[in-house]
Parts: C-alpha cells; sequence; structure tokens
C-alpha cells in the first residue's frame, strides 16, 4: 500500500499521536482514499471506532478530494445493514441514493 501510486494522492494511512508515540513514530490505525474512480473507502482497528477518527479523516478527505484532485463527485458503497457507517456518511454530507 505504501508503494502504491494513489498513496499521497487519493489513498492515505490514518494515524494517530498518544503520550507514547512522537510525531516521527505515529500509530497506524487505519487507511482512507479512494479506490474505484471516486469512491470513498475506509477502514479502522475494531478498537477505534466510535471514537471520531472516520469522521475526522473524511472531514480531512472530502475537500481535498474535491479541490486539489479536482473531483466533482464522490461515492462510497456499504452495507446498509451497517448502520454505523450509513450514519456517519450521512453526516459528513454524503445522501443515500440507493441500495444495491
Amino acid at each position: 500500500m505504501v508503494s502504491a501510486p494513489q498513496n499521497g494522492v487519493t489513498d492515505f494511512i490514518i494515524t494517530l499521536l498518544n503520550s507514547s508515540t512522537t510525531p516521527h513514530h505515529p500509530v497506524t490505525v487505519g487507511k482512507i482514499g479512494v479506490w474505484r474512480d471516486n469512491e470513498v473507502g475506509f477502514f479502522l482497528a475494531r478498537q477505534y471506532w466510535g471514537k471520531g477518527i472516520a469522521q475526522e479523516a473524511l472531514i480531512a478527505l472530502i475537500p481535498y478530494l474535491f479541490g486539489e484532485v479536482g473531483m466533482s463527485e464522490i461515492t462510497a458503497d456499504t452495507d446498509p445493514r451497517n448502520e454505523a457507517c450509513v450514519g456517519l456518511l450521512k453526516k459528513v454530507g454524503f445522501v443515500v441514493n440507493g441500495f444495491k
């Protein structure tokens, strides 16, 4: 993943600093990015779910994709039973357009 051409363009590692880390040695907790044309995806280690980290990552990524990358549309595909993920996507501005 680190050597992929999308790394640093539309694909990013989610890291955290805590009392036992330094800015040069953060803890990796997940990934976020675009993996199919304009489809955003993300994942976090389970112990970090529900802490606002994915929301913070999306809030940072979305303006970057629309601005610097020049995307005109961003989509997301999630299991409709994953209510937490659907709720998070709605919270950051996504609109449900249907479920397959």
